[in-house]
């Protein structure tokens, strides 16, 4: 009797705890990124932006590089672009120092 009652309670436990690590994995997939690569801030995104929008062809291929769909590469630009506009910048076309 002794047996099935500490399974039983042993079997909830790791049903609970295996219940927290599916909802604690479900909470950080926004969060992966590929094993390796490191976090970026944002002030860098946008300069990395600035930078590709005074070089399309970097551009294009940091978008090869990424393996970016046409849909993707569209919300990236726009994305990055409000980020501009966000921190009292907006993106400029020319260079990356803001001549022509």
């Amino acid at each position: 009797m002794v047996d099935n009652t500490l399974t039983e309670r042993l079997e909830k436990i790791i049903e609970r705890e295996a219940e927290r690590f599916r909802d604690n994995l479900r909470a950080s997939t926004s969060n992966v990124r590929p094993l390796g690569s490191t976090r970026v801030s944002e002030a860098d995104q946008l300069e990395e932006f600035k930078l590709m929008q005074a070089n399309p062809e970097v551009f294009y291929q940091f978008l090869v590089d990424q393996k970016a769909t046409v849909d993707s590469a569209i919300r990236y630009a726009h994305k990055m672009s409000k980020r501009g506009k966000g921190v009292g910048e907006t993106p400029t076309k020319g260079n990356a120092d803001g001549t022509t």
